[in-house]
């Protein structure tokens, strides 16, 4: 991509990140006529249709936004955002292409998103373990050859959390690859906690250079969970879930 592109689709992300629809403005709702007029005042107002229709409505905005910002790139980063943001399950197959995908884009940018994906393939490493070990008790052979290369946590700190024999100790061990801020947990709240974790990380792409391919990067991976959330809530709503039970889905 030229720097005239790279300058603009920077400053177009830039301006379009003020659109962001918080939890709290989510949250806010106390039903699905409610969450639908607060997402009439936001940028979703200009694709949203009926209420019957929120679903498709949230994934044809995305599909436009995507287009949109990725219309400038060239072939490689167009591959590159192609494989991670398709809805394919990302497995061992599907992460080797997306890391040699990322040796294709300028080398400047190579090692910022070698961290950034490499931290979303440890969150789907710390669930596998999580789902396999700790709640169906499998065997550590039955799943740790499953488990994603390419992440920041590497096999012997993966072993380690794999021997883990319960929430607490699976936690306690967490605790000693990544920093969380509490020592006991639910399954729930720790889902919750490590989503936060992950996409706060993201944030330190705001800073420093301001024309980088991982801005536009991060801005969808944003507008994906957004769009995770506004359908979270309106399910919630949907099955009279407490207050409670939607926050804790809203990440």
């Amino acid at each position: 991509m030229r720097p005239v592109k790279y300058a603009y689709v920077n400053a177009l992300v830039r301006s379009l990140k003020s659109g962001f629809v918080t939890s709290e403005k989510l949250l806010a709702a106390e039903n699905k006529a409610d969450l639908f007029n607060i997402l009439l005042s936001t940028p979703y107002a200009t694709v949203l249709t009926a209420p019957e229709n929120l679903y498709k409505d949230l994934d044809v905005y995305f599909e436009k936004l995507y287009k949109k910002i990725t219309k400038p790139l060239n072939k490689n980063e167009k591959n590159l955002f192609y494989l991670f943001f398709s809805n394919e399950k990302t497995d061992k197959t599907k992460a080797s292409l997306i890391k040699e995908s990322v040796k294709k884009i300028p080398s400047k940018d190579q090692k910022e998103f070698e961290t950034i994906i490499g931290r979303y393939f440890d969150l789907i490493n710390i669930f596998t373990v999580l789902k396999y070990k700790i709640i169906y008790n499998l065997k550590i052979e039955d799943f740790f050859p499953y488990l994603l290369p390419y992440g920041t946590i590497k096999k012997p700190q993966l072993q380690i959390l794999s021997a883990s024999e319960n929430l607490y100790e699976f936690t306690q061990n967490l605790q000693n690859i990544i920093n969380l801020p509490g020592r006991e947990y639910s399954f729930a709240s720790l889902k919750k906690e490590l989503f936060k974790n992950y996409y706060k990380s993201l944030n330190s792409v705001w800073f420093g250079y301001p024309f980088k391919l991982s801005v536009p990067f991060v801005f969808l991976v944003l507008k994906k969970r957004e769009i995770s959330n506004i359908k979270a809530v309106w399910t919630a709503f949907s099955y009279n879930l407490a207050k409670n039970e939607i926050e804790n889905m809203v990440l």
